[in-house]
């Protein structure tokens, strides 16, 4: 406590040796570097964790509402997949089932005609997760297409370091 005082004396009066508008500008200066620093600090730091809502690994309320929103998984058939794409002005030539979900492939008369179909499959719980969409002539685009019943994640396999 002693060592504090003759430190702090000695601090205030350097501050009061320096002109009162290099002061100033140190005075602004801290003050935005300060600002600066809380932001940053309140950018890494995860509040949801701190609320006592559950675990962190929880989904928050929010993803909550939005699985809800989303639409039941409807059975599908091949004849439902070709009846739809047909709705939409889709030709399919190859439809496949997997245990992933269905490959398809055909003809298109538009990108917005493929964008009905994807509309209307996710509608039905089925969303397009890889496409592959090219001119097949003039008036028309191939298009292959896997569907799945459920929004995949990417694989988070532990990573390992060997040690030497």
């Amino acid at each position: 406590m002693m060592l504090a005082k003759p430190l702090f004396t000695n601090a205030r009066q350097a501050w009061q040796r320096r002109p009162a508008a290099e002061r100033r500008r140190l005075s602004i200066g801290t003050g935005i570097s300060l600002m600066l620093a809380g932001y940053l600090l309140i950018q890494q730091v995860d509040f949801t964790g701190m609320t006592g809502t559950g675990s962190g690994d929880a989904p928050s309320l929010r993803d909550a509402r939005l699985l809800t929103a989303l639409p039941p998984v409807t059975s599908m058939t091949a004849d439902t997949w070709r009846q739809g794409a047909l709705r939409h002005s889709l030709v399919l030539d190859r439809l496949e089932a997997s245990d992933d979900g269905w490959r398809l492939a055909g003809r298109a008369d538009s990108l917005e005609a493929f964008e009905r179909f994807s509309t209307w499959a996710a509608q039905q719980g089925w969303w397009a997760l890889d496409w592959s969409l090219s001119r097949d002539d003039e008036t028309g685009l191939a298009v292959e297409a896997r569907f799945v019943a459920q929004l995949e994640r990417e694989p988070t396999a532990a990573f390992e370091e060997t040690t030497p």
